[in-house]
């Protein structure tokens, strides 16, 4: 949510944040709470894109580990336009967008 709710504004929403946020949760959108369990996986994911990244990569950021660990424990596909996605060994699918 918070990588949404700024880069929103980033790219020239109106709404402030708290605002767009108000009409995200309106719509259904549920912001899933990190569990420890997901903390290591994320910190599994982030290790392992580090030690091969592919050509301009510095391997996953903290919310995108994090992201992908949550995804794995709920078992739902994830979507991004990060090809280092496309390396790492995902217990889920990953479809990117480009």
């Amino acid at each position: 949510m918070t990588e949404v709710l700024y880069r929103a504004v980033q790219c020239g929403h109106k709404m402030d944040p708290v605002m767009l946020h108000d009409h995200l949760v309106q719509a259904g959108l549920a912001v899933e709470p990190v569990t420890d369990a997901d903390t290591i996986r994320a910190a599994e994911l982030i290790a392992e894109s580090r030690r091969h990244p592919p050509a301009g990569s510095h391997g996953l950021a903290l919310g995108d580990g994090l992201c992908l660990a949550v995804a794995e424990r709920l078992g739902l596909p994830v979507t991004g336009g990060d090809q280092l996605w496309e390396t790492l060994d995902l217990a889920v699918a990953y479809h990117p967008f480009r």
